[in-house]
């Protein structure tokens, strides 16, 4: 079957089970979370970043960053620094993203590859903040 066909077929059996999976420009196919990290001893909460916009500012908050080497995360924050409101999100201005990602490149320490890596450069103190992945730890067995 061809994978249009096989798409349209997967949009109309997640409809029906799933409210909300099923949007214009994609089918929803997984649920999760990232954070703007940074150093604290760095940024007291006073001076934090705060915003995605903070993390792009150069001259207030000085340091490497690192990000995660994954487009759409990465399409995702530079899109919120630049103003675009979720709302607005879809379709994806890639001009407007990579131009935003352009600002940034020269502070970017670390373009990370799993979590492990992520939280590595925070171990060595390799970066002052980062987006990070929130993971819920699986239940020993």
């Amino acid at each position: 079957m061809p994978i249009h066909l096989r798409l349209r077929r997967l949009r109309r059996i997640l409809a029906d089970r799933i409210p909300g999976t099923c949007h214009k420009y994609g089918i929803l196919r997984g649920i999760g979370g990232g954070v703007l990290a940074y150093n604290s001893k760095l940024f007291p909460s006073d001076n934090a970043p705060k915003t995605w916009a903070d993390f792009w500012d150069l001259r207030k908050f000085l340091g490497r960053r690192a990000l995660p080497n994954n487009p759409f995360w990465v399409l995702a924050v530079a899109l919120d620094a630049d103003g675009v409101t979720s709302e607005n999100f879809l379709p994806v201005d890639l001009d407007r993203a990579f131009r935003k990602l352009d600002q940034i490149k020269p502070c970017v320490e670390v373009w990370w590859t799993s979590g492990d890596q992520s939280r590595q450069l925070w171990r060595n103190s390799e970066v002052v903040m980062s987006r990070c992945t929130l993971v819920t730890p699986s239940p020993q067995k």
